[in-house]
């Protein structure tokens, strides 16, 4: 029963994980947390406007985002590329 418990675990991992859900495992239960879609949908926004070299804008964006999401791995996400955001601002001035 572990063996299948071990093949199943990551192929639902693995679902979760492209459906805009996030999946934690703890004490060998799956929990998944689904992620807002606001706070997704703010990152792709802010992604777009930083390709663009829009950095201001990007910044506000994230800050947004961060404001939205629920879950600690899209914050986690948002601060890290915010503070790319912020680095980019400064090192234009």
């Amino acid at each position: 029963m572990k063996r299948i418990a071990v093949l199943v675990v990551p192929c639902l991992l693995a679902l979760a994980g492209g459906c805009g859900v996030t999946s934690y495992v703890s004490n060998e239960r799956v929990v998944v947390a689904p992620q807002n879609p606001n706070c997704l949908r703010q990152i792709k926004q802010a992604r777009d406007y930083m390709a663009r070299g829009r950095y201001e804008l990007a910044k506000e964006h994230y800050l947004m985002a961060l404001v939205a999401c629920d879950d600690g791995e899209s914050r986690d996400v948002a601060t890290r590329e915010l503070q790319a955001a912020d680095m980019m601002i400064q090192t234009q001035r």
